[in-house]
């Protein structure tokens, strides 16, 4: 474990990120059984590792932007946490479940400001949305992600700033045509960098502003 430590904090140093003195890193299953778990008992500066296998998602009771309502996630995301699948995205999968009710969001960010979040090395997958972001001035980075196979859009991007960087984001909006792979309304902000977008049903983007 001490060799992946000091991989991690080596790999979060270049990229730019300097662990805080209080910052303290939880691995999952060692620490706690499922990611949300993890997340729950973080703080802003924190990592959270995990390891392979796949992870399912919960239900929880929430305001989403405006709207309250029941959504399942395998993480629903804190400003300040960054977060790696150690195995990498081929062995690490989020895996959203069936839906399409009670909403399915893979991975959640909403109503929270602060410090960026950071998820590396894995696979978004489900029967609804990939990734939903909103309503939030908090920046998502998705570093080497795979972002497949989502029922609905890969990504919602409402009124927030996302970052994708060596990803590929592929197969989705199959349950709906008329979908886009990345959607990005209402003042979002989205940038793409060494990313492949392959046979997705709808367009590959569509930003509004």
């Amino acid at each position: 474990m001490k060799a992946l430590r000091q991989w991690f904090w080596g790999g979060v140093a270049f990229l730019g990120i300097a662990p805080g003195a209080n910052a303290a890193t939880f691995q999952v299953p060692e620490d706690y059984s499922t990611i949300n778990a993890a997340i729950d008992a973080s703080a802003s500066g924190d990592s959270i590792l995990v390891g392979p296998g796949t992870w399912t998602s919960e239900a929880r009771s929430l305001t989403e932007c405006t709207n309250f309502g029941t959504r399942r996630s395998v993480m629903f995301l804190k400003p300040g946490l960054t977060i790696v699948g150690t195995a990498g995205p081929e062995s690490t999968i989020l895996d959203g479940g069936v839906g399409p009710l009670p909403v399915i969001e893979t991975v959640l960010l909403t109503n929270a400001d602060g410090e960026p979040v950071r998820l590396e090395g894995f696979t978004i997958t489900g029967e609804g949305r990939g990734v939903f972001h909103g309503c939030t001035s908090t920046l998502l980075e998705l570093i080497d992600c795979h972002i497949v196979d989502n029922a609905t859009e890969a990504i919602l991007a409402s009124e927030a700033s996302i970052s994708l960087r060596g990803c590929v984001v592929s197969g989705n909006a199959w349950r709906d045509d008329f979908r886009d792979a990345v959607l990005v309304p209402l003042g979002g902000e989205f940038e793409a960098t060494d990313t492949r977008f392959v046979a997705n049903s709808g367009r590959a983007i569509t930003a509004t502003n």
